[in-house]
């Protein structure tokens, strides 16, 4: 008969916690590949040694994920809002009618194009006039965003200290344990020692 396998061992023999754990992360627009990719890559760097490292090393991952995805989400509402930016621009200018040219310029009409890039030249104006705009409209947003971020960042970091821990236990309790005299044997015979009578 076989020697039995702890269920724990066994599923950590048959795979990563990817098999028993949650589902990737992912959201529309983010590629399965790269979240593999880099679930190999940290996973190689720290080459968890059971379950719980494992587990620690997906949340990791994840919360990198996190952080990534959320540095886009900025720069991409940023982006979205820069027609918000414009229209303030152009209406500290004083033009007539800043929200239809910011729409127009924001559709990327050339006529508007070539009007605001004019109208910012002649102020002694750019585009980052127009972000600094636009950072101002979606102060509040950005400011949500920067937090979300800070607390993925710790949530990684409080997962890297666990596997730290778990290992700088695993290393004590193995010190401890090859300080530790053997158990005691059962005594030894001796000279003095009154012979066993035979069983009857």
């Amino acid at each position: 008969m076989g020697e039995s396998i702890h269920p724990v061992t066994q599923a950590h023999a048959a795979g990563t916690t990817a098999d028993f754990c949650c589902p990737s992360p992912l959201i529309p627009g983010e590629e399965a590949a790269a979240y593999e990719a880099l679930l190999a890559r940290i996973t190689t760097l720290v080459a968890p040694a059971d379950v719980l490292e494992e587990l620690w090393v997906r949340d990791v991952v994840d919360r990198v994920w996190d952080i990534a995805r959320l540095n886009r989400v900025k720069a991409n509402l940023i982006a979205a809002s820069a027609s918000a930016g414009v229209e303030r621009v152009l209406q500290d200018l004083g033009w007539v009618d800043p929200r239809t040219s910011a729409q127009y310029w924001a559709r990327r009409g050339q006529k508007a194009l070539t009007d605001v890039a004019q109208g910012l030249a002649e102020a002694g104006l750019s585009m980052d006039s127009v972000m600094a705009r636009t950072f101002a409209v979606r102060i509040a947003e950005l400011d949500r965003i920067d937090r979300m971020i800070m607390a993925a960042d710790a949530s990684r970091n409080a997962a890297l200290h666990a596997v730290e821990r778990h290992r700088a236990g695993l290393g004590r309790r193995l010190r401890e344990a090859v300080k530790e005299p053997p158990s005691a044997a059962a005594p030894a015979v001796t000279a003095d020692a009154p012979a066993l009578s035979p069983a009857s």
